[in-house]
């Protein structure tokens, strides 16, 4: 009977033995990486493109961090019923109505 090392062994040894996928070159970074390692090719537009698995992260994260979200602002008649709370229920404490408009602005906006 194999022990756990020894299975693990002999997966390592066939994983040696695999074939390696063609190699494929990064267009930001020049890195050779294949198609087991992640990455992607395609085109930008017109233009093929390579992308090495940490380069595609970093475009993947950029796009994010570029994708502003519009924020809608508050009617007068929400402002109206906030300000009329303010000054019933909170009897003028001004960290619960900043919290009841960011709880409202948060509803508004995901």
């Amino acid at each position: 009977m194999k022990t756990p090392e020894d299975e693990e062994f002999d997966r390592m040894a066939k994983m040696q033995e695999w074939k390696t996928n063609e190699l494929h070159k990064c267009t930001a970074c020049s890195t050779q990486y294949s198609e087991d390692e992640g990455g992607i090719e395609g085109n930008f537009g017109i233009l093929p493109m390579n992308f090495c698995p940490t380069c595609l992260s970093c475009m993947l994260d950029m796009a994010e961090q570029l994708n502003f979200k519009e924020w809608e602002g508050l009617t007068n008649e929400e402002l109206e019923q906030l300000s009329n709370k303010w000054r019933i229920i909170y009897g003028g404490h001004v960290s619960d109505f900043a919290h009841e408009i960011e709880e409202i602005l948060r509803s508004k906006n995901t």
